[in-house]
């Protein structure tokens, strides 16, 4: 059935898209980062998240930004078309600003929700409202966008959405968002955090979680909070101001002794002149398979490693550090095009050495997706395969950074370990010497007891 001004078919079957949508993503927070994508790669200067959690397992998650909106030809021939290359249509000065490549990160709202609902408005004023809705879709019929009023969605941040002059909204109704509690929600924000590089961009993100029906909306922005003053060593390259945010000394804080505990221990910095090979020019095969050819290369990003990893201790050197069940900081991130690929690449480096855990870092590596190259993407979007040239070459970069923080740290645990022996020793031989001290006293007194016998 063709299109028509009431309703806009997709290119695929209702299965199909239930197929790639589960596999696409293993939990909301990854989905929900797709469709914020989205929105900064429609050139919005702000996109906005709200979720509201008061009644949890219907929860309402809004994405709201202020980009260039779609207009009736946008949706019937690039949004329900699965699999358009998003950077084919753009001009040559904007193909790179733009973080998806295939066009599937829309799947996420089907994995979030069976009922969404897509509010869009362009510059010239042209305003539609769209619905999907798959709660009683047959397998084999055709998913379809059908018009409706903007009032049916209900929507939450209409205070917001009425003052952009164009942008996208986009509605999900009944999420399930059981388990997750304050603290969750917490290590959740920071997670949302680490799926860009916020620093970089050049729009804004900010979400508001209502946990309660009384509480009011008000967004905060997302930001990272990355316990820098905790990191014992750091590698930073030119650009990177993360070199600024360390602290000049730490304490380990873990011993039994406050001598060692408080001790001052100077911070190291690594810098690329001691690794030229973050950058530089490789032979490449394009994806054709065959032809081969020198591309410029460059790693960017900073890596430390922290001093501890326990709250408790780190929380001496930094009030940042949050580790708990829902958020990890101890993780090498590695970022494409300002958005992250690949959670941790440690997993990929496969490096087991004694505190590789202790290692947290942000690189960007934007080769590896690369329009004259194959997609090396996985098929739930969130690694890579690791046996792609582009890949090897990262490893490469890494391994020698990598192995030279451990050793640092494997030998400031070393060193502490000496003071912990050596404060141990210097105790025993007090207590010897006590002992010893003791010892001559009682024989020195039964000495001279004995000799007062001797003379009555």
């Amino acid at each position: 059935m063709p299109n028509t001004e009431n309703s806009i078919q997709f290119n695929f079957s209702y299965y199909a898209l239930k197929l790639l949508g589960k596999n696409l993503y293993s939990n909301p927070w990854s989905a929900i980062s797709e469709l914020v994508a989205n929105g900064l790669d429609a050139q919005a200067t702000t996109v906005k998240l709200f979720i509201n959690m008061s009644k949890k397992e219907h929860s309402t998650i809004e994405i709201l930004d202020n980009g260039s909106g779609m207009s009736y030809e946008d949706l019937a021939n690039k949004y329900v078309f699965m699999g358009k290359n998003k950077r084919d249509d753009l001009p040559e000065q904007l193909k790179n600003t733009v973080m998806g490549r295939k066009g599937i990160g829309k799947l996420a709202a089907l994995f979030l929700s069976k009922k969404y609902y897509i509010i869009t408005k362009t510059n010239n004023k042209e305003e539609s409202s769209w619905y999907l809705d798959s709660k009683n879709a047959d397998d084999s019929s055709i998913p379809t966008l059908e018009k409706c009023s903007t009032n049916d969605a209900n929507i939450e941040t209409i205070d917001v959405w009425s003052t952009y002059k164009s942008g996208t909204l986009i509605k999900l109704a009944d999420v399930d968002l059981t388990g997750i509690g304050y603290y969750k929600l917490e290590g959740l924000k920071a997670r949302l955090a680490n799926f860009f590089l916020t620093d970089s961009l050049r729009s804004s993100i900010e979400i508001c979680v209502l946990n309660n029906e009384t509480d009011k909306i008000h967004f905060e922005p997302v930001k990272k909070d990355i316990a820098f003053k905790n990191m014992y060593m750091l590698f930073s390259d030119d650009k990177s101001d993360a070199k600024k945010q360390i602290a000049s000394t730490v304490v380990v804080g873990k011993t039994s002794y406050p001598e060692v505990a408080e001790k001052k221990r100077r911070v190291k910095v690594l810098t690329e002149i001691e690794f030229p090979n973050i950058k530089g020019e490789k032979e490449l095969t394009l994806k054709d398979g065959i032809t081969k050819t020198n591309v410029k290369y460059e790693m960017n990003g900073w890596i430390g490693i922290h001093t501890s990893i326990e709250n408790k201790y780190a929380n001496l050197n930094d009030e940042k550090y949050l580790k708990n069940e829902v958020f990890n900081p101890n993780q090498l991130r590695l970022y494409v095009r300002k958005k992250l690929a690949v959670e941790n690449f440690l997993d990929i480096l496969k490096n087991t050495q004694a505190f590789s855990n202790y290692i947290e870092g942000e690189i960007s590596f934007d080769i590896l997706d690369d329009d004259r190259f194959e997609d090396i993407a996985t098929t739930n979007r969130q690694s890579l395969v690791t046996d792609d040239e582009r890949v090897k070459l990262l490893i490469e970069i890494l391994n020698p950074i990598i192995g030279k923080m451990i050793r640092e740290r494997v030998k400031l645990g070393q060193e502490v370990k000496q003071e912990e022996d050596d404060i141990e020793a210097e105790i025993k031989r007090q207590r010897e010497e006590k002992e010893r001290e003791q010892e001559e006293a009682r024989q020195k007194a039964e000495k001279e007891a004995k000799e007062e016998r001797k003379e009555k």
